[in-house]
Order: C-alpha cells, then structure tokens, then sequence
C-alpha cells in the first residue's frame, strides 16, 4: 500500500460488496468503489440512512450501491468481514485483468478462499469444463503473489525454468524475493496531448493515451530521439505523437507542466463523452483551468452563442465531480501495470515471418486437440470484447486457449478479413452488412439469415420452407455466430445505442438512417443479453448521442425540440410561439409584423418540412390570442408587443408596491412612470404603457384595481361617484381647474377627462363652465321619458336617437350612465341594454345560444358588426353550427345523440391531414377520402364547408355552388383555382367538365373565360381552346385564314 492508504483506514469489506453485487447481478464499478475506499471510506459510511454526497464518486455509483444494499440479508452483510475480493487480484501487480474476475471467476461461484489448493481439473470443471489453463496460471499466480505481499507467507515457486522465469518477471522480484518493480506515476501530461492534438487538427487517440499514461509512460520518454518500442500501444499513435511533438514549440512543451487535460472529465465516472470535448470545448479554446465559476453566459459565448445550457450543466458537473475527487484523494499515486506483458509460457524472443505475431505458448502441436473451425468460432465470440487495436496479449487472455491456438486462429482470421497483424497489434477490420453477406457461401444459412432480416420470423420461415422453426433456429445460430457485431460497420456503428436505449425498427430506419436488416441483426446478437437494472433507457435519453443531422430527425419524428434554454420539450404552437420571442421578437412591433416574421421563423426551426410547419403555423387571430394570454410577451404603446422576462418583476415586487401605495383615487400610470423613470427601464419597462400591462397580468396587488389602459384605482369602485365627490370638495372650480387638477395629481388625460365630465356629469357644469355640487337625483321629468321609451333588451343606440326628436337636441342629458342607470340601463359599444344583460356581445350570444336551432331574420339589430362578430366567435369554438343558409344549430343537439366537440375537431384534423399537400379539394372530395362517422350525419355540404372553414390550417375560396379549400400558405382566389385547373389546349367546355366532375361545383362559363384571361392564358372564341404559348394562340385564332 501507498503512504497515504496507511494513513486512512482502509474498509476492504467495500471491495467485497463488488463481489457479492456481481454474483447477483447487479452492477457495481468496481474501480469506484477503490477509489471510494482508497479515500477512506467505510462500510458503515454508505450503509447509513442519510450519507453525505461528497463520499460518493458519482450520483449512479451512489444509487446502485445504495439498491444493493437494500437486497443484502444480515446474513450476508456478516460474511463481508471475513471476506477477501477477487478483484485483490487485478489491483495486484502483474495479476489477472478484470475481464477474468467479472466473466470467468465470479459467474463460477468462485470465492476467494476456494483457490486454496485448487486443482486445474477442480478449476475447469468449475468454469464450465472448458480448457483454461493459462487463465488457471494467471489466478493461481495472482492469489500467491497477493498472500506473499499481504500475509508474509513464503510460497515455493514453480519448478520449470521457463514458468519461474515468467512468474519473476510478472511479479517484478529478483532471485532473492524482494520487491524491484519501481512504482509507476501517472505523467498526466501524457493526457494533456490530446488537447493539442484537437488544437492542430492531428488524429491522436485520446483513450491509447491514456492506457500508455496508466502504463507509466512519461513525456521524457516518448519525446527522446530513439523511443523504446515497447511503450507504444501500435505504430499509428507512435507516428501520430511524433508528428505532434515537432509540430509543438518549446513553449507549449513547457505549458504541459501547469496543464490539466480537458480529458480527464470524460474518464471520470460519470463523466461526458468525448465529442464535447473534442467538438465544443477544444475548438472554443476553452482550457480545463477557464472552467473554474466559468457561468452560463460565459460558456454560451465562447462557444458560439448557440443555446447549449444541457451541455454546460454536463460540463460542470463532470468538471466539480473531477475537482471534488482529486481533493479527497489528494496526492496518492497510482500504480498500473503496463498491460503488453507476454503471456504465460510465451519466449519473448520467439518471433514468426513477417507481418505474424510472435509464436507463444507450448512447442508441442494443438491441432490434433482443437480443430481450426473451433478455434476460429473461439475468436469471433471474443471478437467483441477487443478493442479496435488491442495486443495478442489481450487475446490470448480473452480466448482461454494455448499461444499456438490463438496464434492459428488469428491468422486464420486474417485470411477471413476480420483482422489485420501488425507487429504485436491485432486491428480489427471492417465490413458493410452487404459486403460480409456477398463473402458468405450460398446455403440454407444465407437464405434464412436474408429472410430473417428482413423482418421474417423464425416461425414464418419454417412454414414458408417446409421446415421445422427448432431446425431454423438452429441453422440461423450458427450463422449469427461468425458475424461479431463490431465487425460489421452498420451495427458497429449503433450497437451502443441499440443496447442502451430502447429504440425500435423505426428509430433506426427514420433517424439513424440505417437499413432496417441491420436493426434486426442487432436483435438477433443482443436478444439473450441482461440489461443491467433490468430495463433499457427510453430511446428519448439517447439524443446526446446522435449526431445533429440525426437530432433533428429524432426530435422532428417526436414532435420534440430544443426550446430557448436548449431543453428538449414537447413541440407546440405555444412552445414554439415563446422560442421565437426569445430569440427574435424583443423588440416593440406589431401582432402582424411578429406573425410574418414567426413564419420565417418556423421555417428555420422546423428544417423547410412543409408538412410539419403547415401543422404548427397559427392564423394571426389565435397568435394574438395566444399573445393575450402568454406571460412572456408584455404590450407596449401603440398596439405593439415584445418578449418580457417576467422573473425580474417578481424579485422586486416588494420595492414596486412600496411605489403604488398612493392616496386614494383613479390614477394613469403615466403618473408614476414619469416619476421614476429611470428605476422601471431598468426593469426593462420602457413606458407607461407596459407598466400599466405588468400591473394587470404580472404584479398582483390587492389594494389596486385595474382599469381601461393606462388607468388604474386605489380604494374607487366608480369613477363618476370620484368626480362627483371630487367635485364637491373643490366646488365652485372652473372646470379647467378640475382638468388641470386631475392631471397634476393622477396623470388622466386632460381631453379625455373633459369629454366624460360634460357627457356624465352635465347637471354640474354651469353655462359659465364651472362645476358646482347639484343633487345627485336624476330630474323626475327625464327619467319617466326614458321609461316610457325602454321596453325591450336591447336597441341601437343611434336608432334610438334617430327615433325622438328630444333625444338629438339633448341626448348629453338623457343618455348619459347615471340616467341610464337609473332606469334599469347601460350604455355598451353602441348599443343601449338592460343592466342585468351587460353589452350587446353578451345579448347576441344568449340569443344565439338559448335555443337549440336560431334562423336569421332582417332585424336591423341581426347586421350589425357586433352580431357578425359573436356568431363568427361561436362558430370558431364549434358551439354552434350553421346547417343551411340562414339556419344555426347549437352543439347540445349533436352531444344528444352521442357526437361530442371533440369528434368535431377530430373531423377537422383529419382533412387536414388527408389533403396537406396543397392539393384542392371540396366535400365531395371530402367524402371520397375520409371515413368518418361525422359524415354518416347526413347535413347539406354547407355544414361541412363551414367546419372547415373554422380550422386555422384549412384555406379556402367562396363560389356560388360550394367551397373550394386548399391547404398553404399564400391565399389564393378563384383565379388562381381556374390557374392550376387548366391543361395547355385544352377547352373551355372540357375545363369546365373537368371541374364539376373532380370537385363537384360548376362554374359560371362566362365568369370562367374572364378569369381564364386573368390568368394571363389566351382564349381563342373560335375553338373555345386555352394556350398559354401566344403561338399556339395564334395559329389557331387564324386557322384557315390566307395571309395576303
């Protein structure tokens, strides 16, 4: 042990809790547990209630182990005191690798103490009768060294000389026993090149780094004149840092020194991955030292100003768990085995031909033992374990078989072209699905495997084939068995995703763009595989995995996108609508001017897709309405809007009410604006207008009522019961001094105040403009004359005043609120109504909807604007429903037999969909296409035509025998329909035949030649016939006729 794990009280019961974990299935690293332990953690630690989270490596490390021991009985959680880990066996010098202890010994039920005496024949029967006798070696070995240097024990060593020769070797001792292996510190500048390498644009593998790093490998090393070969992984990386090292100058040599890799956060447990770094980090020329309280804006700047507020939460994160680790640590050092070691009974000199690995293993001849054909299906079950470039070491240790064995299958491997040899590297190679399926000879294993992939089961096979499906398994088996995952470049390429998440034939088809024969050969390798935690991921964790391109088509298939923080949220017109004022609509403009420009906008967040951005465009009526009814958007003066951030509002709440707390009154907010100016831009409150607007819909004071823009009152229910007190107090004023009081102490608007003083209050103002107190009562004589008049619900206010004489010559006195009032009546938007109604919106509207069937009349009140505009509003919110030309039907009608407003909207959606490709098309074509039980109802075209009409995404044009819609865009007229209807040649006769026979209207021939010739075509009278080319025109408006 090192210095510093003396000094700590080291718990190795943590260790065994990896052993315990993997017998049962659960997933424990078991490198973060040593370092958990190193640092001097318990099991006590982890195993209370509530434990600090700096003990922890990271947040998953900390969740499993916590599930873990949840599951352990007492029983079990006692043993761990007697216990000694496996993995003492990897972390000792020259022991077994971890592949050994996770894959052989522990799924063997091999504990530690059962090694004691174990005998090869007890060894194999135990891992499943298979022939390891170089992995038996390698554990053997590994258990006695362990004893030597924990328990002091003196183990005779093995009698051959070539074995005694290794074993002195592997476990760094001399003749005599003591320990000669010098202890290897990591030379984290080694990392640090492959910072500079992105810098420079060289191709240096961060991870071959890192394993020469681990190795011992210092930076004097590799950067003197003659390097020994032995410290290079292979020749690549070795030209490859050559080549980076001349192209380095001595100054940033020297930097190495001060330099921390921006690398380490992907090696990290829970680190991220490596194409932030490569990709964001390092060509943003961000060094690992900048990240230190490096904020948001800063990272979003220095990398583009691209919203990436994920990606900088992963950084940060990975940058304060590295931070947090290194502190706990300290300055412990590590001690790493190379990892080239030759393998046991291997002469180290013994090397072949050119391009061949060094002959290792036993002298004696195996071929009589294993044939070739099982050798080589050894390999390729290991295939997938190798890394890309990986030592003959690494796969004479995978395989389990003698040097000769793997030697010969490796070579056979080479002719099949799964691998190249270079010196001491194995390379994988790598092939397309359809080049390895071309090398495969004709057979039934080809035939199924071709059937199975594309989407056939093995039951369907065997019926189709006349065979049994055991037999089709059987034969599909062998097959898959010589395709290794890694080695074909479809699967190699989507294998992490595939087992990770839990994506289907369509993810791979539509996102990742791969034939759906390699989702399926993924299915076949990876169906007997356990997912660790039992389950996959949902396929929506994988998006930072892909690559843009594939993003876009992830988050496009999922209606997803990346809103204004760079979160993945559901795509609605809403979230759509507050992405675009973020980035684009900050400043004042109007509802029109937005709305053209979140067009284009949508165009560039949703990729040109015409069908989707047809189905998230918005009519200008509901982007205001959404408008009204967002909390990011605030009005500004005159009618324009603008993004707001609300947040700021809300923290100074307490100091914006200290400046509403005013005597009471009616004030303009203009008032309070003007005297603290300064204070309310820098809220980002630009004028009076905005402030009244964030009074209304962000601050929320009791103590204030919000009035018509920019009005507000503090402790006033009426504002003419104010004047009149008012008025009373000051009296006698002229009525300019009352103006010019209520502007200098509330902020009203002097003209305004004026026009409502003598139409309200004309009983208080004398001939000589003065205001005096006069009783409240209305004259008697006045209020029997309206009483005598006002009858009905409802009337004209300019009928009304049409219809009596008196009422022109005084209407200021008669028609007023407080005389109105005083009989029972208001005065609303031009019309005269009962109090109890409220405005003529509201009569309109129990007109319409008190009966379950309303038929228009020639009632003057039934044309005004106010009309038009409630049974529009209705029909938009499919309340009501126009089934004949002056006949309406309220919904309750349809919701009796069963058809609610949402099989209504469902109606719509589906033509919309069904004709989204700007075709036209009308009922008729409506009925042709979509089934629905909507239509089985039986109502004239004018009902549907009228749904229709009432979804924001369906267009149309008006004529005499029945709409024509389109989905689109521009908007289009009957021209334009005429336009897109006619064949060069054809006739008026035939166009108009066409017409009736493919929409169902007819068209006027008259009207029809007059928008022909609008359309810029020629029409000849002669022939009847249409030409869009003018000698066409010609030859047939002179045809027959001799030009002299």
């Amino acid at each position: 042990m090192s210095q510093s794990q003396h000094e700590k009280r080291v718990d190795e019961r943590l260790l065994c809790l990896v052993d315990l974990a993997a017998e049962k299935k659960h997933n424990i690293n078991f490198r973060s547990i040593l370092k958990m332990m190193e640092s001097g953690v318990t099991l006590e630690d982890i195993n209370r209630r509530k434990t600090p989270d700096d003990i922890w490596p990271n947040f998953v490390t900390r969740r499993k182990v916590k599930s873990f021991l949840y599951n352990m009985t007492p029983q079990e959680m006692d043993s761990l005191q007697g216990m000694t880990s496996l993995y003492h066996l990897v972390l000792i010098d020259g022991g077994v690798t971890e592949h050994v202890v996770k894959s052989i010994l522990i799924p063997a039920r091999i504990r530690f103490v059962d090694l004691d005496g174990m005998t090869f024949e007890e060894f194999t029967e135990r891992v499943g009768g298979a022939s390891k006798l170089s992995v038996y070696k390698r554990v053997m070995f590994a258990r006695e060294a362990y004893i030597r240097r924990h328990k002091g024990l003196l183990v005779d060593q093995p009698d051959e000389s070539s074995d005694e020769n290794h074993a002195k070797a592997m476990d760094g001792k001399d003749d005599e026993g003591s320990v000669t292996t010098p202890v290897k510190h990591i030379d984290g500048r080694l990392l640090c090149l492959a910072d500079f390498a992105v810098e420079k644009g060289h191709n240096v593998s961060f991870r071959l780094l890192a394993r020469m790093m681990e190795s011992g490998v210092t930076l004097e090393a590799i950067n003197r004149r003659k390097v020994q070969k032995e410290i290079w992984p292979n020749q690549t990386i070795r030209k490859s840092i050559k080549a980076l090292l001349a192209d380095l100058n001595p100054q940033e040599i020297a930097s190495l020194d001060d330099m921390t890799s921006l690398y380490h956060l992907v090696l990290a447990e829970g680190g991220m991955s490596e194409y932030i770094v490569k990709n964001i980090l390092i060509p943003s020329r961000i060094r690992f030292k900048d990240l230190g309280g490096m904020s948001y804006e800063t990272f979003k700047r220095l990398t583009g100003g691209v919203e990436r507020s994920s990606v900088y939460k992963r950084v940060m994160c990975a940058y304060e768990s590295y931070v947090g680790h290194e502190r706990r640590v300290g300055d412990s050092k590590v001690v790493k085995s190379s990892g080239r070691n030759i393998p046991p009974d291997c002469p180290g000199d013994n090397h072949g031909e050119k391009r061949e690995i060094p002959l290792m293993g036993h002298g004696g001849k195996t071929g009589d033992r294993i044939d070739l054909k099982t050798i080589v299906r050894r390999l390729i079950s290991v295939y997938d374990q190798m890394e890309e470039e990986d030592s003959y070491r690494s796969w004479y240790d995978a395989a389990g078989m003698t040097a000769k064995e793997v030697m010969r299958g490796l070579r056979r491997l080479e002719k099949l072209k799964y691998i190249s040899i270079s010196n001491f590297d194995v390379i994988k190679r790598f092939r397309s699905l359809d080049e390895f399926m071309g090398t495969m000879e004709e057979g039934q294993g080809k035939l199924f495997l071709k059937k199975r992939l594309r989407g056939m089961s093995a039951a369907e096979i065997a019926k189709e084939q006349g065979k049994s499906r055991q037999r089709i398994s059987q034969v599909l088996d062998e097959v898959l068995a010589e395709i290794p995952i890694t080695h074909i470049k479809e699967t190699r390429r989507t294998i992490d995703i595939f087992r990770e998440y839990a994506v289907d034939q369509e993810f791979f088809t539509e996102v990742l763009l791969e034939k759906k024969e390699t989702f399926h050969l993924l299915k076949l390798k990876c169906k007997k595989e356990r997912i660790w935690d039992g389950v996959k991921k949902s396929k929506s964790d994988c998006l930072n995995q892909l690559l843009p391109d594939q993003r876009i088509r992830y988050l496009q298939a999922e209606s997803l996108f990346e809103d204004e923080n760079g979160d993945v949220v559901k795509m609605t017109k809403r979230n759509l609508m507050k992405k675009y004022f973020f980035m684009h609509g900050r400043d004042a403009d109007s509802t029109k001017n937005h709305h053209v420009r979140y067009s284009e906008f949508l165009d560039e967040e949703l990729h040109g897709k015409k069908s989707v951005i047809e189905e998230y465009r918005i009519s200008l009526h509901n982007f205001e309405s959404t408008i009204a009814e967002s909390s990011y958007c605030i009005h500004s003066y005159d009618q324009k809007v603008r993004y707001f951030e609300v947040d700021r509002i809300v923290e100074e709440k307490a100091n914006l009410e200290k400046l509403f707390m005013l005597p009471e009154g009616i004030y303009s907010t203009s008032f309070v604006y003007e005297t603290n100016e300064s204070y309310f831009r820098s809220l980002d409150i630009k004028d009076h207008h905005e402030l009244h607007n964030v009074l209304k819909r962000m601050l929320d004071l009791d103590f204030i009522k919000i009035r018509r823009i920019p009005e507000f009152a503090i402790g006033v229910a009426d504002k003419i019961e104010w004047f009149t007190r008012l008025i009373k107090k000051l009296s006698p004023i002229t009525l300019d001094a009352f103006i010019n009081h209520l502007e200098q102490n509330f902020g009203l608007h002097g003209p305004s105040t004026r026009t409502r003083v003598l139409t309200d209050l004309p009983e208080y103002v004398t001939p000589e403009r003065k205001l005096i107190h006069a009783s409240a009562k209305p004259a008697t004589i006045h209020k029997n004359f309206l009483k005598r008049i006002l009858v009905d619900d409802i009337y004209i206010a300019q009928d009304l005043i049409d219809g009596f004489p008196v009422l022109k010559s005084s209407g200021n006195i008669y028609l007023n609120k407080k005389m109105l009032k005083s009989v029972g009546y208001v005065l609303s938007g031009g019309f005269i109504v009962r109090e109890e109604i409220g405005s003529g919106e509201c009569y309109y509207r129990n007109l319409l909807m008190g009966n379950q069937y309303f038929v228009l009349d020639e009632s003057p009140l039934l044309k005004t604007r106010s009309f038009r505009k409630t049974i529009s509003e209705l029909q938009s919110g499919l309340d009501l429903l126009q089934i004949g030309r002056n006949h309406y039907m309220n919904i309750s009608v349809l919701e009796k037999i069963g058809i609610a407003k949402s099989d209504l909207i469902d109606f719509q959606k589906i033509v919309s969909r069904s004709f989204s490709d700007e075709r036209y098309f009308t009922v008729k074509n409506i009925h042709e296409r979509v089934p629905h039980k909507i239509l089985e109802l039986g109502f004239d075209d004018i009902f549907y035509e009228r749904l229709c009409r009432a979804h924001e995404g369906i267009r149309y044009i008006p004529s005499a025998t029945g709409d024509i819609f389109y989905r689109g865009e521009h908007v289009r007229n009957l021209t334009d329909f005429v336009r897109d209807c006619i064949i060069d040649g054809m006739s008026v006769d035939e166009l108009l035949s066409f017409v009736t026979q493919e929409f169902g209207i007819s068209l006027d021939p008259n009207k029809t030649i007059e928008k022909i010739r609008m359309t810029g075509a020629h029409y000849v009278p002669e022939t009847r016939r249409i030409h869009f080319d003018k000698r066409d025109f010609f030859e047939q408006l002179y045809a027959g006729v001799e030009i002299k």
